[in-house]
């Protein structure tokens, strides 16, 4: 039988080294930091199109570009994303790194006028959801 060490985060994420995990625990505390200047509000369900949370403008943009700009710091790809795209999102979800996981569903749930849906066909369909502010 062979002991093995592993580090385990506050999100239950494992890694074989103390400096994985830390960097890890920072980016999550960075998403998390980061989505507090963006309204989310656990008490609305609005995830049947029941509504949208209106955001500034240029929201979607300005998330976008805080998950590559993580999601390259943690991967290092050889080719660096520069954009958000949904081929980048898939890769984050195979990934299971939860704190970039929550920050890429939620921009796949905003619409062309930062409006965000309770789930990405709202917001690929905003037609179909009812045309009421939640915010």
């Amino acid at each position: 039988m062979e002991r093995i060490t592993l580090f385990r985060t506050v999100d239950g994420k494992t890694f074989s080294t103390p400096e994985e995990a830390l960097e890890y625990e920072s980016i999550m505390r960075e998403v998390q930091n980061f989505l507090l200047a963006f309204a989310e509000n656990e008490d609305i369900d609005f995830s049947n199109g029941d509504g949208y949370i209106q955001h500034p403008i240029g929201t979607r943009d300005k998330m976008g570009k805080k998950l590559v700009e993580l999601y390259n710091r943690w991967f290092k790809p050889e080719e660096p994303f520069i954009n958000f795209s949904y081929y980048l999102a898939r890769l984050i979800d195979d990934s299971s790194m939860k704190c970039l996981n929550h920050l890429s569903y939620r921009i796949m749930c905003i619409d062309r006028e930062d409006r965000e849906w309770g789930q990405p066909y709202f917001a690929d369909n905003p037609g179909t959801g009812k045309d009421k502010k939640l915010n």
